[in-house]
């Protein structure tokens, strides 16, 4: 029956602290997303249409135990790698993309194109602008 219990608070203890990272990667993830908002008003003079920082964070971060808004995805790459983010219908698909290259560990000018449906995914589109639902997976291709 000890046992029992000690199992069961370890696994509450793992699911504590992935909860924090998680946490932890939302507040990074919205830092960097506002980044890529204002890059993209430096480069094209238009307004971003980006969500407040709301756009890409990653899916089981949201803590308040609440589904949360947004779509769920995840990214997929050759080696088989899962980086799973939560976006809203608003995020641009270049956001996305500069959010799984931080997350990955990608160098900046590392070349990375996303497909859904084995259909290559333009970087200036949003999420709403395309048929991805809550759960899909996109394959990520980086050169």
């Amino acid at each position: 029956m000890r046992e029992k219990e000690a199992l069961e608070q370890a696994q509450l203890a793992r699911e504590r602290e992935q909860a924090q990272r998680d946490f932890e990667m939302v507040r990074e993830l919205q830092r960097s997303t506002a980044a890529a908002g204002a890059l993209d008003e430096e480069s094209n003079g238009q307004q971003s249409v980006e969500d407040d920082g709301q756009d890409a964070a990653p899916a089981g971060g949201d803590t308040s135990g609440g589904a949360g808004p947004g779509t769920r995805i995840k990214i997929r790459d050759k080696s088989g790698k899962d980086v799973l983010l939560r976006v809203a219908a608003t995020t641009s698909i270049r956001a996305v993309i500069e959010n799984y290259r931080k997350l990955s560990g990608l160098d900046s000018g590392a070349r990375v194109t996303l497909e859904f449906d084995d259909e290559a995914l333009d970087p200036n589109a949003t999420i709403g602008d395309t048929e991805i639902e809550d759960d899909d997976m996109l394959t990520a291709f980086c050169q």
